[in-house]
């Protein structure tokens, strides 16, 4: 079953300015860049594209545990794979996030809205969103760059190899959504397994995932307000 989870999300930013005095200014946080278009984060630097009022990742998180199962001869911008709790846990520069179910919602809408082809059912063309490569049915010209890795489920030790590479991009979302006394880990799906050919509209949704923080690993993006 699928739900759109609606939640407004701001981040404030808070600058001081240093006394005129003899006093030096605090050392800059390494990990933290003014650059607009990338972000270092763990001492890597990822791409960063705007969207809207959004800034993103525009390159899968490739950051120290997870599993790395990218298809043979890929560029790493496919990145890793990492459970939710290990997604929430990354240390970020200041105003980065994990991104909500409504910072998903916002970035396609706009490119929706700005690409000729919105759909109030929130079906667009997959591509709008893709990468170049590694999508089975069409090439990719989106600035999000979503890499179809499909999803990767662990059991009992055992790696199950991506299902649905090539026809689907997933990505961890920090939201949740409870029903029946159960709470759900919600992850932005973009599929072309209902609609292969590169002429029809392909889904976008938020998925459920059942809260089994060892079984589900997804790739990760981040995204930070534009001020």
């Amino acid at each position: 079953m699928k739900f759109y989870v609606v939640a407004a999300s701001i981040a404030i930013l808070f600058f001081s300015s240093c006394s005129k005095n003899n006093v030096s200014p605090p050392k800059k946080d390494p990990t933290t860049t003014t650059d607009t278009t990338k972000v270092t984060i763990k001492g890597v630097d990822y791409p960063v594209v705007t969207i809207g009022k959004q800034r993103w990742t525009a390159i899968n998180y490739n950051g120290p545990g997870g599993y790395d199962l990218t298809p043979a001869g890929s560029a790493a911008d496919w990145g890793r794979l990492y459970s939710r709790s290990a997604a929430m846990a990354v240390n970020l520069p200041d105003g980065w996030r994990l991104p909500t179910n409504q910072d998903y919602i916002s970035m396609y809408t706009y490119v929706i809205k700005n690409s000729g082809y919105y759909d109030t059912t929130y079906k667009i063309y997959a591509m709008l969103l893709a990468a170049p490569t590694g999508w089975l049915y069409f090439k990719g010209n989106g600035k999000f760059n979503a890499y179809p890795y499909g999803d990767v489920q662990i059991l009992t030790g055992h790696i199950y190899l991506p299902e649905y590479m090539g026809y689907i991009a997933q990505y961890w979302t920090s939201s949740t959504y409870s029903i029946g006394g159960i709470t759900y880990y919600n992850a932005f799906e973009i599929t072309t397994v209902e609609n292969p050919q590169p002429s029809l509209p392909d889904q976008v949704t938020i998925e459920n995932r059942l809260p089994v923080d060892t079984i589900f690993h997804l790739p990760v993006r981040f995204v930070k307000d534009v001020n």
